[in-house]
């Protein structure tokens, strides 16, 4: 499916904050971003509809093995598969392909460990962790027109909105069960 609003609006929003450091994309640089924001978003959507850890685990290994080019047993599902598809395409076109599949390993390990930790101290570099590794995967898209006063930028501009976003929705996270960290003071604090 299309992806939600404000995954497309990132790339959008990449060309906007790119502007003001000299970093200018092309109409297919910013598709190319367009297309990893939506499939960010259809990773996210499937993993997080996961609840059983070792499952979410599985998942996560077999789109880490697509995006390497290796089919595996997993069933994929439809509109995934689909995604992962152009992504690849993409990927192996820029020969990109192999660390942007490093950096989405590291994004899930990370990803894991927030969903577990009950250490407030750990949950926040996790958020952190989380954003850095989402952050260099855009990054790896735009590497022929990297900045670097731009790539400071947008990696603390990334870690500032995740943790945003996560302490926003920390209650109901933990409501739901899907982190074990305890909201409250000492979270918010951290």
């Amino acid at each position: 499916g299309d992806a939600r609003p404000e995954y497309e609006a990132l790339a959008h929003h990449f060309k906007t904050l790119a502007a003001h450091f000299d970093f200018v994309l092309d109409d297919a640089l910013e598709q190319d971003l367009t297309l990893v924001a939506a499939s960010f978003e259809a990773i996210d959507r499937y993993v997080d509809a996961t609840p059983d850890a070792s499952q979410r685990q599985a998942l996560s290994r077999a789109i880490v093995d697509r995006l390497r080019g290796r089919e595996g047993a997993f069933e994929m599902p439809g509109p995934l598969a689909g995604r992962l598809h152009m992504l690849l395409a993409r990927l192996l076109e820029g020969d990109i392909a192999p660390p942007f599949a490093d950096e989405l390993a590291r994004f899930f390990e990370v990803s894991e460990r927030l969903r577990t930790t009950s250490r407030p101290e750990v949950f926040v570099l996790c958020v952190l962790g989380e954003a850095r590794c989402a952050a260099e995967m855009m990054l790896l898209v735009t590497a022929r027109l990297r900045v670097a006063r731009f790539t400071r930028f947008f990696l603390v501009l990334s870690e500032v909105a995740n943790l945003t976003d996560k302490l926003h929705d920390v209650r109901e996270d933990h409501r739901r069960g899907e982190i074990a960290v305890r909201p409250g003071v000492a979270l918010h604090g951290r």
